[in-house]
């Protein structure tokens, strides 16, 4: 099976390594990204490395797409997580985490790739024989006979030996009788390939939002932009509907006027305005801006409220207590 989960110690944030990097100006992002490289490392399941393919390693600019965020932060991230020692980054760009072997069952994984590749296998045996015409019979040889067979292969007139064959019969839907696979490893199969389809479905399905919440994204990207000049061009139509599910969640419910205060806002705060750099990470932290958003802009009013009165209280001493001198 593929590598779903993979190892974390409790005791992870009292390692001394990781409570420097939280004192760094940009701490928290350092840990997330270093969390996504060991959840990648996992997936890729080659001895530590970040892989796209088996051959092909994932660089900084393509871990930036991959993790929504600047390339200059992840390069930020990668030189801190190297000087620490917790990677390594050889000619190539290539990316390892170090220690994997320590951290991770290492034959654990390896027992889990090989169970993957005889998975595929059995698959794809599967599907050739799902492939042949209704009916039609086929000689195959069983694993256990294989070697047997090489020695008396052929009979005297030059054909198999039936001893060393099974004939496999497909019934009148296609489908094989007496397939040697377990039944359980069929049922895994019947899962991955529902999987397999659910996820088709949902890359096909077409995304839709307004074009109103395109130009949401849209002010976003130039907020964004204002702040970080060199900002990379980001999936705008991801973006959108982003923003869609914020306006039409269960739970969320924003209304588009609502959500363009907030961004707005964000705009002209010095913290928020270098965090919020996506409409994932708006709609993470919507409630949190929002609150924030409020309580500046009451605590403002009250400033001017203080202003009018002490205005008004010089301009009656002043007067002499006769009120406003004009």
């Amino acid at each position: 099976m593929a590598i779903t989960w993979i190892k974390l110690q409790i005791s992870m944030f009292d390692n001394q390594k990781i409570r420097l990097i939280e004192k760094m100006p940009a701490g928290d992002t350092v840990l997330i990204i270093w969390i996504k490289l060991l959840t990648y490392a996992g997936k890729s399941n080659a001895n530590g490395y970040i892989m796209l393919t088996d051959t092909i390693p994932l660089k900084s600019d393509q871990l930036a797409t991959l993790f929504d965020r600047p390339i200059e932060t992840v390069k930020m991230a990668l030189i801190t997580l190297e000087k620490f020692g917790m990677i390594n980054l050889d000619d190539n760009e290539a990316i390892q985490i170090t220690n994997w072997d320590k951290y991770q069952n290492v034959d654990r994984l390896e027992m889990a790739k090989e169970q993957n590749r005889l998975r595929q296998q059995r698959f794809r045996k599967r599907q050739r024989l799902k492939a042949l015409p209704s009916g039609k019979e086929e000689e195959v040889l069983t694993p256990e006979k294989t070697a047997a067979s090489s020695n008396d292969e052929h009979s005297g007139n030059g054909v198999l030996n039936k001893g060393n064959v099974r004939r496999n019969v497909t019934n009148d839907a296609g489908i094989p009788l007496g397939v040697t696979l377990s039944h359980a490893a069929d049922i895994d199969l019947e899962k991955e390939l529902e999987k397999d389809q659910k996820i088709s479905r949902q890359r096909n399905t077409k995304i839709a939002y307004s074009e109103k919440q395109m130009a949401l994204a849209q002010q976003l990207l130039k907020n964004i932009k204002l702040v970080i000049p060199n900002f990379r061009e980001p999936n705008l139509e991801r973006w959108a509907n982003e923003i869609r599910l914020m306006v039409e969640g269960r739970r969320e419910k924003r209304s588009a006027d609502e959500i363009l205060t907030v961004i707005q806002w964000v705009a002209g705060d010095d913290f928020w305005r270098t965090v919020i750099q996506s409409p994932a990470s708006l709609r993470k932290n919507f409630d949190k801006l929002l609150a924030q958003m409020q309580f500046k802009k009451k605590k403002q009013s009250g400033v001017r409220k203080d202003k009018n009165a002490c205005i008004k209280e010089w301009l009656k001493h002043e007067s002499g207590g006769g009120g406003d001198p004009l």
